[in-house]
């Protein structure tokens, strides 16, 4: 006869097979529902995915769009300027000065001949020049109040102003301090001087107190190139300056200045307006698009 007990172990046995195949049962479906659930997640992934690049392209258009027109805008702008300010100061005799002979002057005299301007004189200070001849007096200078480059832009001044050369000045240009187009028969119009930041402004700053004496008309331009833009010192001093030469913009506002307009423009923070709110005034009206300290 069986014993009793091995029937307890026969039904214990089959239950647990039993509950072992439900839960390898259950196990291989949740299996199936995860893995259901990780296609439904990647499809949606990959629907995403499509839906972004599609959204992508459909802006880089949009964008090529928009450059295209922009272009076609900014030649056409550009043609507009060209052609208004061609001729504009006829007869104004400017002289063009620069303390940096790595700053692009060219530009600025190509801007001013079309506007039919005569470059009476174009004069480029060589500071490397002058601190390599005058060395020791420069060092002198500094120790005992003497600078003669102050000199130098004080008779630079008196030529613009009055015409004429004078000793030192022709000294200067021998030595190659100054170069470039030194034409000082008559006095100039006006007086345009090419910045170079924070590099030219001590020497900006004389010429500019200098000229203010004698009643010139001064005009200081800067390329938004530069990072060091010293447009804040020249404002204090009341004249007008154009802080993106190198733009339309820039254009723009630097012949209306010259034509009669006073004010600092550009895109700089010390600039008031990107261009002044009349862009053509006539020699007997007086605009000032912005106020600035004596």
């Amino acid at each position: 006869m069986f014993n009793s007990k091995y029937y307890i172990y026969l039904i214990v046995s089959i239950f647990l097979a039993l509950g072992l195949g439900i839960m390898i049962g259950v196990a291989l479906e949740n299996k199936n529902i995860i893995e259901d659930q990780q296609a439904s997640l990647i499809k949606q992934i990959e629907d995403n995915i499509l839906l972004y690049r599609s959204e992508t392209e459909s802006l880089k258009d949009s964008i090529k769009t928009m450059e295209l027109e922009n272009k076609v805008l900014y030649d056409v702008f550009d043609k507009l300027v060209t052609e208004v300010s061609y001729n504009q100061l006829l007869g104004t005799s400017v002289g063009l000065v620069c303390f940096d002979e790595e700053l692009d002057i060219e530009y600025v005299k190509q801007l001013l001949e079309h506007t039919g301007a005569f470059i009476k004189t174009s004069v480029v200070f060589s500071l490397s020049s002058y601190t390599g001849i005058f060395y020791d007096k420069a060092e002198n200078a500094s120790e005992n109040g003497f600078d003669l480059i102050h000199y130098v832009i004080e008779d630079l001044v008196y030529s613009l102003y009055y015409g004429g050369n004078t000793a030192l000045i022709a000294e200067m240009e021998e030595l190659g301090v100054l170069k470039n187009e030194l034409n000082f028969e008559s006095p100039v119009d006006k007086v345009v001087i090419v910045g170079g930041g924070k590099t030219t402004s001590k020497h900006d700053s004389i010429l500019i107190k200098s000229l203010k004496n004698t009643g010139l008309d001064v005009v200081l331009v800067e390329s938004n190139s530069i990072a060091d833009s010293a447009i804040e010192d020249y404002v204090a001093y009341g004249i007008s300056t154009i802080d993106n030469i190198n733009t339309i913009y820039g254009r723009m506002a630097f012949v209306s200045v010259m034509m009669g307009n006073k004010g600092n423009f550009g895109t700089g923070p010390h600039s008031s307006e990107l261009v002044p709110e009349r862009l053509f005034v006539t020699q007997d009206e007086t605009s000032y698009s912005s106020q600035t300290p004596d």
